[in-house]
């Protein structure tokens, strides 16, 4: 590796000025370390994997690629689901091995714990030994990364993915006559953007480092021109639906705010490294890993100015670029957390930072180690005590324990999030002669006749209601409670209360008069 990219050479002689290499003396302590570190990892991805239900959102993809070939699932189209297409044909390989339930989730865990090896050999090649440890330690806990890992959605998959291009785009800068290595980059770069939108400002971000960083060699920037030209090529079958996607999110997300000004991005760099982290903590924390990532981006540019870069436009350029264009796709700065892509990048600045402390004191590095791993073990409990999601598997086995034959299941749903995820569990082991039947409320259409029509002679109706502030689902409530046919009152009610995702409700009305 080149010492101008801070390869082996050049921060190893920094390594050596900061401190040794860990595995100087024993050969087997560092691959000893690394599988440690990263069954640590698997072990956490998998604890308590299937402490929560399946959510709408997970149910709706595997409800696309369940009962498809894998070409159908790949040429795939959702208008309601606003990613592209590669990730649901891998998930439909992944389901016809496993099976549908919880379990389907180990792929994202397994995901995770790749991008850990991932950023410690990213760390390790143009970092160092202890530099790539101590990433790979923070990025072991991240509560933010272990969300990803526990969800089966596309974001645990696209963080590996950023990883993996990340290292690759690094790759062709050091070595940019070698042809093969801009292919393999370009097909990384292409699976990117046929994983998630965000992909392109992932892509953009490495256009802007690999054109600062080439620009004075025109042969290389044509390879670098070439690539990208491609990449826009093998995206042309997906164009249509790209845009079609890009009106329903408009659509969709008509209803939040245009926010522009600085606050948003303090907001998103919030959300994406301290989401889990307890409020009583937040400016602590940010006055630990703030200062040591500029620590670490001074040291960085330094010693390789091109690695300062790199790890820029990983991870917060995309951020800038994500808020200039706020006003286009409202969506992305919505949902911060599917930034965790950054992260990585983020921490391997930081992890910089901590060990260039010891040119002011010796110990100094491992008291902000110390500190940093306690933010991130902190936030990480505060994660796995008090977040979990709708608990779809209790309701469910509440109708299913209580059911008699002739009740009805009223799903209060206008926006059909409801339905597919009370039916994943309700049909999930239940046989067809053991199943109620089960009603929509729509309130775009007749919602008074719809009513009276699924109470129409009917002992017993289960009402299943969602919670979430959200004035369409309070509208169903209400019109349900006006709409409620004399005789019928509340035989039970039972909430299951999600931390992030509003309350389940589960009302039993029973006609007394029949």
């Amino acid at each position: 590796m080149s010492s101008e990219l801070a390869g082996t050479e050049t921060v190893e002689t920094n390594n050596a000025k900061i401190g040794p290499n860990l595995a100087s003396k024993n050969k087997w302590f560092e691959p000893g370390l690394l599988s440690l570190l990263l069954l640590i990892g698997l072990a956490l991805r998998l604890f308590n994997l299937n402490r929560t239900s399946l959510w709408w959102n997970e149910v709706n993809g595997i409800g696309a690629v369940q009962n498809r070939s894998f070409g159908e699932a790949l040429g795939s189209f959702d208008k309601y689901i606003l990613h592209p297409t590669l990730f649901r044909g891998i998930l439909q390989i992944w389901i016809s091995l496993v099976g549908i339930g919880e379990p389907v989730r180990l792929f994202s865990a397994l995901a995770g714990v790749a991008t850990l090896a991932v950023v410690y050999y990213i760390g390790r090649g143009w970092l160092g030994q202890r530099t790539a440890f101590t990433v790979l330690a923070l990025l072991t806990i991240s509560p933010l990364l272990l969300y990803w890992s526990q969800n089966i959605e596309v974001y645990a998959f696209f963080i590996l993915l950023v990883a993996i291009s990340m290292l690759l785009v690094l790759q062709v800068n050091e070595y940019p006559p070698q042809n093969w290595r801009w292919a393999i980059y370009g097909v990384s770069a292409a699976a990117l953007i046929y994983t998630d939108y965000l992909g392109f400002y992932v892509i953009l971000s490495q256009l802007v480092f690999l054109g600062i960083t080439l620009f004075k060699n025109r042969a290389n920037l044509l390879r670098a021109l070439l690539t990208f030209g491609l990449v826009g090529l093998a995206y042309l079958p997906w164009l249509g639906n790209l845009r079609e996607h890009f009106r329903m999110s408009r659509e969709f997300y008509a209803f939040i705010p245009v926010r522009w000004g600085i606050s948003q991005i303090l907001e998103a760099l919030n959300y994406q490294l301290f989401w889990f982290v307890p409020k009583s903590l937040g400016f602590v924390a940010g006055g630990i890993f703030f200062p040591l990532y500029g620590l670490g981006l001074i040291w960085l540019w330094q010693n390789s100015r091109k690695l300062a870069i790199l790890l820029s436009c990983w991870s917060w350029l995309p951020l800038l670029l994500i808020w200039l264009g706020g006003r286009l796709r409202l969506d992305f700065l919505a949902q911060t957390s599917q930034l965790a892509f950054c992260t990585p990048g983020f921490l391997l600045v930081v992890a910089a930072g901590i060990w260039a402390l010891q040119d002011w004191l010796k110990f100094a590095p491992y008291v902000a180690l110390g500190l940093a791993l306690l933010i991130s073990g902190l936030a990480y409990l505060n994660y796995s005590q008090n977040y979990w999601q709708q608990e779809w598997r209790g309701l469910v086995g509440e109708v299913r324990g209580q059911q008699q034959a002739g009740d009805t299941i009223l799903l209060l749903n206008p926006q059909n999030l409801t339905a597919p995820t009370f039916d994943y569990y309700y049909l999930l082991g239940a046989g067809a002669n053991n199943t109620l039947e089960r009603r929509s409320l729509d309130l775009y259409q007749d919602a008074p006749s719809q009513i009276r029509d699924v109470f129409k002679d009917k002992k017993r109706v289960w009402v299943v209601s969602w919670y979430t502030g959200n004035s369409d689902f309070e509208n169903a409530r209400k019109t349900l409670e006006s709409n409620l046919p004399s005789g019928y009152s509340v035989a039970s009610y039972k909430e299951y209360q999600s931390s992030q995702q509003g309350l389940l409700g589960l009302t039993l009305y029973a006609n007394k008069s029949n």
